[in-house]
């Protein structure tokens, strides 16, 4: 069975590749938008997975998502399809909802705010002001995570942190470490935040929904990229999940 992803890179995602030469065999096709598509435009019932990698707004007064396009994504999800969402520094750049940011999927994801921020962790001599990737050590038990043991650890770079909805069913899955730090772009200052929403899951009628806080885990970076700890176990239980069946 091929499985077929859709990367959408019609609203200026900063995520533009899928490292698919990470997986053991070519059952994987993956297909790519044009900048210049509409996603209400496109049959994505013929794809097993959408992914939406970090969108950016081109200026501050665009219109992110149209209407047309989140209905349309609804609509897929509700005869079973999969969503997986990628944010990163910055979040949702503060734009607000009635400019079509991320904030508009909430009814589907459950969050109400991808925060104009990055996550941090300090080195141990803070006046050196060195500022690493997250490292993450402690995982649930849910089938994403089910080949996880004590010595795993994922690497997130350049991620920024959710609100949760406390009206939706959002399932937090991996929280930042209590030692985590945030810089927060509107007021360019920096404090320590502990433990925030990284990584959420959700399912919407028939639909499965991802929502993963950075997007260098996906990328070729040799700090915080596919390569870089347990994240390309991450991402295989994460397709796991998704398909059903297991991703290797």
């Amino acid at each position: 069975m091929t499985i077929k992803i859709l990367i959408d890179l019609s609203h200026n995602e900063q995520l533009k590749s899928f490292p698919e030469q990470v997986f053991n065999h070519s059952d994987f096709f993956f297909d790519f938008t044009r900048p210049s598509d509409d996603l209400s435009e496109i049959n994505l019932n013929q794809y097993n997975l959408l992914i939406i990698g970090n969108p950016k707004p081109r200026k501050s007064t665009d219109l992110l998502f149209k209407p047309s396009e989140i209905k349309h994504i609804k609509d897929y999800l509700k005869k079973g399809g999969n969503l997986l969402i990628t944010s990163g520094a910055r979040g949702d750049y503060n734009l607000e909802n009635n400019l079509g940011s991320l904030r508009v999927f909430h009814n589907i994801t459950g969050i109400s705010r991808y925060h104009y921020s990055i996550l941090f962790h300090m080195t141990k001599i803070h006046y050196s002001q060195k500022k690493i990737n997250l490292i993450i050590k402690e995982f649930p038990k849910h089938p994403i995570f089910k080949n996880f043991n004590t010595k795993d650890e994922i690497i997130f770079g350049k991620s920024t942190y959710f609100t949760i909805s406390p009206k939706k069913n959002a399932e937090v899955l991996l929280y930042s470490p209590n030692n985590t730090d945030a810089h927060f772009y509107l007021s360019d200052e920096e404090k320590t935040i502990n433990k925030k929403p990284i990584f959420i899951v959700n399912e919407y009628f028939e639909g499965k929904v991802a929502i993963i806080a950075t997007s260098e885990f996906l990328s070729k970076n040799k700090l915080s990229g596919i390569g870089v700890g347990s994240n390309k176990k991450f991402l295989f239980g994460l397709l796991s999940w998704f398909f059903d069946q297991n991703i290797s």
